[in-house]
């Protein structure tokens, strides 16, 4: 997903008021850095000891350099949420996420 703030920053306003940015899902990227960031993304969700699910956020440079930015372990679940959102992309409505979040941490009992 890609993220376009109506400010020059991804604040408060931008991220929770309905409108105020641009979300591109998926995000224009290369099957090449789609591959690459999923590769990382996973590994750094195994080596911090993740169970179930979170969202990983890198940052993009023009030269598609990309960085580390944050694990949120408890992503959002509200209608400007990027979990939902990016779930919807990829054809998971969000009951459906919700239901499968729930089987994915009963597995583990």
């Amino acid at each position: 997903m890609e993220i376009l703030p109506s400010h020059d920053c991804y604040d408060y306003e931008c991220k929770y008021t309905e409108g105020m940015s641009k979300y591109i899902v998926p995000a224009e990227l290369s099957d090449s850095l789609v591959r690459k960031l999923s590769e990382d993304a996973l590994k750094i969700f195994h080596t911090i000891g993740c169970c179930h699910y979170a969202r990983i956020d890198f940052r993009l440079t023009e030269k598609d350099e990309y960085y580390f930015l944050e694990i949120n372990t408890l992503p959002g679940m509200t209608s400007t949420s990027l979990l939902p959102k990016a779930a919807k992309a990829a054809g998971l409505e969000f009951s459906d996420l919700i239901d499968t979040i729930i089987k994915i941490a009963t597995l583990d009992k």
